[in-house]
């Protein structure tokens, strides 16, 4: 039993960490994933290290991460970066794992210019339009003209959090 949960830790910890790329077909955002880079955006997604739980056929992996971007913001050059916790469900199908959904719950972000003397010229109105929790990336991804949606999950609002985590163990253990 022990070498089977360390195999299966292992085998839901390199899927993650091998970039993500055993995604199930019918998994959204590899449809979402390829729109954004054909527009030409470009980001980093740094991920720490995973931790999988796991029940059986079925595998709950969160992993912390940064999402990075260079870009003009407010007239300078600044790193947007924005801290999120990947919630990843997988499942094993014929003896392999499979990632079969992502939920990214936003923490906080950061606009920091990249030369100390620059001071972007952000507008308050609009900034004030998002949440705080993302407030940073949705500012930059709104400049560039993506609708930004109100409803993600974010620790600014931890009941909807609570509820992600809520089904997201109903999940594993169903």
């Amino acid at each position: 039993m022990l070498e089977f949960i360390f195999d299966s830790t292992r085998a839901v910890s390199d899927l993650l960490l091998a970039g993500v790329l055993a995604r199930h077909p019918d998994v959204w955002w590899g449809r979402e994933c390829r729109h954004i880079a054909d527009s030409g955006a470009r980001s980093t997604h740094r991920l720490g290290p995973p931790v999988p739980r796991l029940d059986s056929e079925r595998a709950l992996i969160e992993a912390p991460a940064c999402i990075k971007v260079r870009a003009e913001v407010g007239g300078v050059t600044a790193d947007v970066t924005s801290y999120t916790r990947l919630l990843y469900r997988a499942e094993r199908r014929h003896d392999r794992w499979w990632l079969v959904s992502l939920e990214p719950i936003y923490e906080r972000g950061t606009i920091v210019p990249v030369s100390p003397d620059a001071v972007p010229q952000l507008d308050p109105v609009r900034l004030a339009r998002f949440r705080p929790s993302y407030r940073a990336l949705a500012y930059h991804l709104d400049g560039l003209g993506y609708p930004i949606d109100d409803d993600l999950f974010g620790d600014d609002r931890s009941a909807g959090v609570e509820s992600l985590y809520t089904r997201s163990f109903a999940w594993l253990h169903g």
